[in-house]
């Protein structure tokens, strides 16, 4: 039994450091990308083989177990540390926004409307809406009077619902032929540029070079634009990944998520491998006062709730 677990603990932690280099090289190949997603799943494994290894008291593969856990816990502490300066805004306006990827084949409408009336965001950004999404949120409208709706049966229907009136709001395609939409709000008499989108899943070839494209695009677009910024929906891509490190590059924006932690929002049905892919990135000038992963809505992704003050 006991080189039962030698044997499988060695194995593991081989396992774990080729996967935890394999996602620095991303940016040469889809399937290594997709290595670099699983980061607290690597740290949560590597700190269990150390303590095997600790237990049969072997002192080269503690080492080595050390050495992944070291590589994962770079990546993923500095997350939980705050970039925002408290004296930036001192009394700036709140902003809140909820994003929500629905999938389009889940039919509990209600548990959305129940996750609005609650949270009461001043926009909501619904993602994967079909037909039948769409009516069923109609009960949102009185609330919510301004609306830019596209409503698709492929799993790219994108829908905006917003307590303030639009300045200007247009459906644009960024380098795909899936819909984007792009809405300016006055806040206190400073114009704010939204931005939700959803790129394309990257697993397959095709679909991976789309991704990579928009994303692409989404930066061009996003780094030509006046003012503050936000860029808001399922980009498909997680904090660790060469192509989210590039867009925050290219677009000069920040990660919402930095102070609060990785806040992992898909997939629901596995619990114990769900990866951050639903995002808010703000431009330097926009406070994050908090952000959160909602309950469960019957969707495959958690709902994202970001208050801001502009």
């Amino acid at each position: 039994m006991r080189l039962f677990f030698l044997r499988s603990s060695q194995l593991s932690v081989i396992l774990l450091i080729l996967l935890t280099l394999a996602g620095y090289l991303g940016g040469a190949f889809r399937y290594f990308e997709l290595t670099s997603h699983f980061r607290v799943q690597y740290l949560a494994l590597s700190l269990l083989v150390v303590a095997v290894f600790f237990v049969l008291r072997s002192k080269l593969w503690i080492v080595l177990a050390l050495l992944a856990t070291s590589i994962n816990s770079y990546e993923i502490v500095p997350i939980y540390w705050p970039h925002n300066d408290p004296r930036i805004l001192a009394s700036g306006t709140e902003f809140t926004l909820l994003l929500a990827n629905v999938q389009r084949s889940n039919t509990e409408y209600s548990r959305l409307i129940e996750v609005v009336n609650v949270h009461r965001p001043d926009l909501l950004a619904v993602i994967e809406p079909d037909t039948a999404w769409i009516q069923a949120l109609n009960i949102l409208t009185p609330p919510y009077p301004h609306q830019k709706i596209v409503a698709r049966d492929d799993n790219f229907g994108i829908a905006l619902y917003s307590r303030i009136p639009f300045d200007d709001v247009e459906v644009i395609d960024l380098g795909d032929t899936v819909p984007s939409i792009a809405a300016k709000i006055l806040l206190d008499k400073k114009e704010v540029t939204i931005l939700a989108t959803h790129p394309l899943p990257p697993p397959a070839k095709q679909n991976y070079h789309r991704r990579n494209s928009q994303l692409s695009a989404i930066a061009t677009y996003i780094d030509a634009l006046p003012g503050s910024k936000i860029i808001i929906g399922d980009l498909n891509v997680t904090l660790w990944s060469t192509y989210f490190s590039k867009l925050l590059h290219d677009t000069g924006l920040l990660n919402t998520r930095q102070g609060y932690g990785t806040l992992a929002t898909w997939p629901t049905y596995l619990p114990l491998m769900m990866i951050p892919l639903d995002h808010c990135l703000v431009s330097p000038d926009i406070m994050t006062k908090d952000i959160t992963a909602l309950s469960n809505i019957g969707s495959d992704h958690l709902p994202l709730l970001v208050k801001l003050e502009i």
